[in-house]
């Protein structure tokens, strides 16, 4: 067991000594040299942990670069957020009643969608709008930023009491749906 002890102390002073150890190829950062100091039950818990008596206080010095890592997303870099929409779901509307869907969206990726590279267009579900299947953006949209999409839309002709319709549009670029959206209405009589 002291055996253990001692590998396990070897292996931790070795990790710290790596951690704190410059990297080839990146240059240093100014810190301050921040000094800390376990309390002491951190120390009881330290020699409780491995057995070994601690002559005294650990101090540690924060004098190496802090070092950062972003990872981006491997996968497409659009990303939305719907943040409004009218009329809401499930609202009632006779049949031939014109409308308009409109959805606020919010670009929460790490890339604009510029205006010539990114439309919105239908996707699925009953054909509710009016004119065309596809759109260009009304303007680039800015990382955390938002913009409304509207579609003219009527509600269909319906012969029985009630049913539903949903329209499915998205946000493209080339041929990547990356943001997905629809409308849900009842129609009555």
């Amino acid at each position: 067991m002291k055996t253990f002890r001692t590998v396990f102390a070897v292996i931790v002073v070795a990790l710290l000594m790596a951690a704190f150890a410059p990297i080839p190829g990146i240059a240093p950062v100014a810190a301050s040299n921040t000094v800390a100091t376990t309390s002491a039950p951190a120390q009881s818990f330290v020699k409780a942990a491995l057995g070994l008596p601690l002559l005294s206080p650990m101090t540690v010095s924060a004098s190496a670069p802090v070092i950062s890592v972003v990872v981006e997303a491997a996968t497409n870099p659009y990303a939305c957020k719907l943040t409004a929409q009218t009329p809401v779901d499930w609202t009632k509307m006779r049949g031939r009643q014109i409308f308009d869907a409109k959805w606020t969206l919010q670009n929460t990726g790490t890339k604009p969608w510029p205006k010539a590279s990114v439309d919105y267009k239908y996707l699925s579900g009953a054909k509710l709008h009016t004119h065309k299947d596809a759109y260009d953006l009304p303007k680039s949209v800015w990382v955390g930023k938002k913009t409304d999409i509207v579609v003219d839309m009527m509600a269909p002709k319906y012969n029985g009491t009630y049913t539903w319709y949903t329209a499915r549009w998205g946000l493209v670029t080339g041929s990547t749906v990356f943001c997905r959206f629809s409308i849900t209405i009842v129609v009555n009589r």
